[in-house]
């Protein structure tokens, strides 16, 4: 199985070009240019705020802000303002980034929160989370810091504001999303979505398998110390360094450069569908890799 078929299923229309197998945020420094990559029907809307990271109660928070410098609510329309205003404001170098706030309304968008999913290092995500973008199709960029996604979608169709349950939050009204433009590949429109059977899976504890700080191997930074999670990142290091996602000339790699732990976990593990454990690892870590 040739590794460009195995990315082309992992999420419906993303491309296959190298570039986008890069981190999402490479080459994106300056804020003007960052945000274009966010869909133009958000910036048209008067739901915008700006953000800072603060320390209270002895953890840092992200409080909302008003351009003028003055707190922003969620909750009070006449304190968020436009997208180029908050851009403009956020180039002064005064805030630490953009929000979108979620309102009900004719449009009635919605976020979805998929948090300490994904691994910094590999730019792995869990398979639980990637399923849920597949099923939603919609817009989603990375999380603040990387580690998790966002999901926007629109006429969502929820009776209730939103709610949480482990790692999973869906909102449609009285939150912000800190925007990123860090935008998944081919997830770029913004679809409309019925989120109530989504909703209901969240709340009956269907999505999410584990809690994050309960993942075996995984600390609540979502970087991955498991022994498989140490095979990945050896396959995104060579990856990386190879500039090729050619499974046999990746797999030979390992094994040149690391014979015994090649041999080991072979031997440990088995064949898997056909294929040896390294080489089926590697079509996997690309079958998870977004960008």
């Amino acid at each position: 199985m040739s590794t460009n078929n195995v990315v082309s299923t992992v999420v419906p229309k993303i491309r296959r070009q190298k570039e986008e197998h890069r981190l999402p945020d490479e080459g994106l420094r300056n804020p003007s240019t960052k945000f274009e990559k966010i869909p133009d029907e958000l910036k048209t809307l008067r739901q915008w705020l700006l953000w800072k990271l603060e320390g209270r109660d002895g953890r840092m928070t992200k409080v909302p802000y008003q351009p003028n410098g003055r707190h922003a609510d969620v909750t009070a329309s006449e304190t968020w303002s436009t997208f180029n205003v908050c851009l403009r404001a956020l180039q002064t170098g005064r805030f630490s980034g953009l929000g979108f706030v979620f309102v009900k309304s004719n449009a009635d968008y919605a976020g979805v929160d998929l948090d300490k999913c994904r691994d910094t290092q590999t730019g792995l995500t869990e398979p639980w989370a990637v399923e849920i973008i597949k099923e939603l199709g919609s817009y989603a960029e990375l999380s603040q810091s990387k580690t998790g996604w966002h999901i926007i979608v629109k006429k969502c169709g929820l009776p209730v504001d939103g709610g949480r349950n482990k790692r999973v939050e869906i909102y449609c009204n009285g939150r912000y999303f800190c925007m990123t433009g860090d935008r998944a590949a081919g997830c770029t429109q913004i679809r409309s979505v019925r989120l109530a059977d989504l909703y209901q899976r969240m709340v009956e504890d269907r999505l999410d398998p584990n809690a994050a700080e309960k993942v075996h191997g995984r600390p609540v930074n979502g970087r991955d110390t498991s022994p498989s999670g140490e095979d990945y990142r050896i396959i995104a290091s060579l990856a990386r360094r190879l500039r090729t996602d050619d499974t046999a000339v990746i797999e030979s790699e390992i094994a040149r450069r690391y014979p015994e732990r090649y041999q080991d976990q072979n031997e440990k593990h088995g064949e898997r569908q056909g294929e040896t454990y390294w080489h089926y690892s590697i079509i996997r870590f690309f079958e998870r890799r977004r960008l």
